[in-house]
């Protein structure tokens, strides 16, 4: 197992990746740092704090040992625990000791709900310390203490911000700390490489026939064509999760999270499907004179791709009258995808004949998906993201609280799009965007952290018509709908 403090990484969150066979595992460090990982495999790992923070390259495990480790969160981050022994007789249980280190006569400020203290300035409580102070007179509960006046790495002044819960039992002692480094890039080194194996092909025969796709966590997508020896590479890619797969045939050749840590590489086998026998093959092969055509809305000047079932793949523009039109075509199934959205699968032609498809209008919808994001020492988390849109209201209430509104993009550290409620305590909430016509229903204990990502999709707003062509030279029948 691997255990270890964070300084300064109360919530913090820590990814470790082995890093031959890119399995990731993810927690939160505990309020006052410490975290740890168990039942791990024999290997060598890397271990990170994200968003920024220091990291360690390797770490090796036999199966038996333990690694104790110190990471630290990059610039100022916070750890809170209950006051030192020679404290507790006197300290006040309805109060909260705050220290910046470094820094004597700053403003700090505790807040619930509407409500916010009077400050109280570093310095005035020497009994934590030169820079440490006390808020005291608080009822049980959550609260945010802030500390305003801080100088930041930009020469301008900046504003701390830490959650801290009450309890009466202990009192709790908030550090705020700061660690000067030099961060290191989590992207640009690591690889995901491999070949396909299995298919009745040789190498040479899969050149160009068979294309292979990269996918990340927020489903940005790469694609290439394999090499001619059967061969695949996606170099400079950043941390995170990702899956290959062969298009065409996801169900049979994609393997899934992939775990990278900016630096490590993978190597993957796809395993291809048999072929048909030799004497089906040749049947197949026999007749090429088949068409599959058709009329997709408002999808001119789009890609569309038609793909059988070993993986051969065709490709043109959807011309300006929004159709289509693949000829020469072998018998077999095929599967039928054009950019925007649309997707026909199982059209399957003899060789001779043809097919037209009409596809559905596409509607763009929004959706909402809820993920969990780890644990929370002793309150909630939720973090917004809406696909391509910044500086958006977002409304976050339940029954009896009418809630709060923060601005996509005021929690940069997660992305240009993202922000963060906290601290929320147990009960069910709902979430709104500003102006997209729906909200997610969340249920919180109080101890977790989720993601909600709002995405743009596209919607048939009926089934696809597919009917079949008198010849492959009948491409004008049926005609669109009009509907």
């Amino acid at each position: 197992r691997i255990v270890g403090t964070v300084r300064g990484g109360a919530g913090a969150m820590l990814v470790l990746v082995h890093l031959a066979a890119g399995e990731e595992w993810t927690t939160l460090a505990r309020d006052d740092g410490t975290f740890r990982f168990v039942d791990l495999p024999a290997g060598e790992y890397s271990l990170r704090v994200e968003p920024a923070g220091s990291r360690i390259e390797r770490l090796r495990l036999d199966g038996v040992n333990e690694q104790t480790v110190e990471l630290a969160v990059a610039g100022w981050g916070y750890t809170i625990r209950s006051v030192p022994p020679h404290l507790q007789a006197q300290a006040k249980l309805n109060a909260i000791y705050c220290v910046v280190q470094g820094w004597p006569g700053l403003p700090v400020r505790v807040h619930a709900d509407e409500w916010s203290s009077e400050p109280v300035y570093t310095g005035t409580a020497p009994e934590v310390g030169r820079f440490g102070c006390e808020l005291t007179g608080l009822e049980a509960g959550y609260y945010i203490v802030t500390v305003d006046g801080v100088p930041g790495d930009d020469g301008r002044y900046t504003q701390l911000e830490a959650r801290v819960t009450v309890d009466k039992k202990q009192t709790p002692l908030l550090e705020f700390i700061y660690t000067e480094m030099i961060t290191h890039p989590t992207g640009g080194y690591s690889q995901i490489y491999g070949r396909l194996i299995g298919g009745g092909l040789a190498a040479s025969a899969m050149a160009g026939h068979h294309t292979v796709v990269l996918l990340d966590s927020r489903g940005n997508r790469q694609e290439q064509a394999v090499a001619s020896d059967s061969t695949f590479r996606f170099a400079n890619l950043e941390a995170g999760l990702y899956t290959v797969t062969v298009l065409g045939h996801e169900a049979t050749a994609t393997v899934a999270d992939l775990a990278l840590d900016g630096h490590n590489q993978l190597s993957v086998e796809l395993r291809m499907p048999a072929l048909v026998a030799d004497d089906e093959l040749l049947d197949t092969q026999a007749a090429t004179e088949s068409v599959i055509a058709g009329f997709a809305p408002e999808a001119a000047g789009r890609l569309a791709r038609l793909v059988d079932t070993v993986g051969n793949e065709y490709q043109q523009y959807v011309d300006a009258e929004h159709r289509f039109h693949f000829a020469g075509l072998a018998a077999g199934s095929y599967t039928l995808v054009i950019e925007a959205g649309y997707r026909q699968s199982d059209l399957i032609v003899d060789g001779r004949s043809g097919l037209h498809v009409q596809f559905a209008e596409l509607l763009p919808v929004w959706q909402a998906e809820v993920s969990q994001a780890g644990s929370m020492p002793g309150y909630s988390v939720v973090r917004v993201e809406v696909e391509g849109l910044a500086e958006l209201p977002v409304h976050i209430w339940k029954e009896e609280w009418e809630g709060m509104v923060r601005q996509t993009g005021s929690k940069a550290e997660y992305g240009p799009y993202a922000l963060e409620f906290s601290p929320l305590g147990p009960g069910r909430y709902m979430v709104e965007p500003t102006g997209l016509g729906l909200w997610a229903e969340v249920e919180l204990t109080g101890l977790e952290a989720l993601w909600i990502h709002f995405r743009k999709r596209t919607q048939p707003l009926g089934e696809n018509r597919v009917a079949s062509l008198a010849s492959p030279n009948d491409v004008s029948a049926p005609p669109p709908s009009t509907n």
